[in-house]
């Protein structure tokens, strides 16, 4: 697999390498342009995760924004009841 070949879309092998392992390969610079099937599996494996991962995060996050209403809700409902009891 070339790493200057887009991969999907426009993301080439290249930046991948770069986001996941912090190796930079430069068009001009004399690093070898080519990995093999299991390093290139392991890249899409990669991307693959990063994208589960942001899309449980977005999950995740509005279920906890939902209990932090439900808790400010419910706080403010006590403090209203003990106004009227206090």
């Amino acid at each position: 697999m070339h790493i200057l070949s887009p991969l999907f879309g426009e993301t080439a092998a290249k930046d991948l390498m770069l986001e996941f392992l912090g190796i930079d390969v430069e068009y001009d610079d004399l690093k070898p342009k080519i990995i093999c099937e299991n390093c290139h599996k392991s890249l899409l494996a990669w991307m693959e995760l990063k994208k589960k991962a942001a899309e449980s995060e977005i999950v995740i996050n509005y279920i906890a924004s939902k209990k932090t209403v439900k808790l400010f809700s419910n706080a403010s409902n006590e403090a209203k009841i003990s106004q009227l009891h206090g």
